[in-house]
């Protein structure tokens, strides 16, 4: 445990902290999952806060990141976020399947007939605001992507690879239940490809963490504040000793 906090430590005065040290406030769930050996059906919570994400099959779970398909996908403890109105953001990091057809990234469902989401419709990004809404941008198929669903100031924005794509002023109301990785709120319309991980902050990220965490998916991993987590929590710790972390954080 000494030697990773080590290894960890010494990225703590790298850019991602003294410019942005705000990285860590409010993020209530983070998900890394080329970070940990895969094994098992649980993918271990990074923030320290023990909300476990629930893996439906533990033979998709590579180095590579987690595979979903028909009936595999992830599950995120609701406690991750109970209140949406003041402000949320969602980052995903995946290797993306192209489709015609709906085909959802991430996913809440927050009222009968609105999810706060991410998808690919008609090969094009999209958010579910009670209706479709798409990016200019084409999905490339196979193309590995940082995707950002930020809702700041009563306006949701969806972000892909650093640039705002869809701006939706629809309002969004507080919902229940547990968000989905690679599945819609409501069940089924999954997303083929693979996710490197998810972070979920219970406030809207500025332009300038978005710019950084696009850059850096694992960003909040290079801080001293991270190793604080690491070496206090011991349900982590114990966690990390069955999924090893890899060498490769921080880098």
């Amino acid at each position: 445990i000494g030697v990773i906090l080590m290894l960890f430590g010494k990225y703590a005065s790298r850019k991602s902290e003294s410019a942005y040290p705000t990285l860590w406030d409010g993020l209530k769930a983070s998900y890394y999952l080329t970070k940990q050996s895969p094994s098992g059906l649980k993918a271990y919570d990074f923030s320290g806060n023990n909300r476990t994400m629930s893996l439906a099959t533990p033979a998709n779970w590579s180095r590579n990141g987690y595979t979903v398909s028909s009936g595999v996908y992830g599950t995120i403890p609701a406690s991750a976020i109970t209140s949406i109105t003041g402000g949320f953001s969602v980052v995903i990091r995946g290797k993306l399947a192209a489709t015609t057809v709906e085909a959802y990234i991430f996913a809440r469902q927050v009222t009968a007939d609105q999810s706060m989401t991410i998808g690919i419709k008609d090969n094009k990004f999209m958010i579910f605001r009670g209706g479709f809404l798409l990016s200019s941008l084409a999905a490339v198929n196979g193309n590995t992507y940082t995707m950002i669903l930020n809702h700041k100031n009563g306006v949701t924005t969806l972000w892909v690879d650093g640039t705002a794509q869809i701006t939706s002023s629809a309002a969004v109301t507080s919902g229940s239940g547990p968000f989905y990785l690679g599945r819609w709120g409501g069940g089924g319309y999954q997303q083929n490809g693979d996710f490197m991980g998810a972070l979920i902050y219970d406030r809207g990220l500025s332009i300038g963490e978005i710019a950084l965490l696009s850059k850096q998916f694992d960003a909040p991993l290079k801080s001293k504040r991270f190793c604080r987590v690491m070496s206090g929590n011991s349900r982590v710790m114990s966690g990390n000793k069955r999924h090893r972390l890899l060498t490769g954080i921080g880098t």
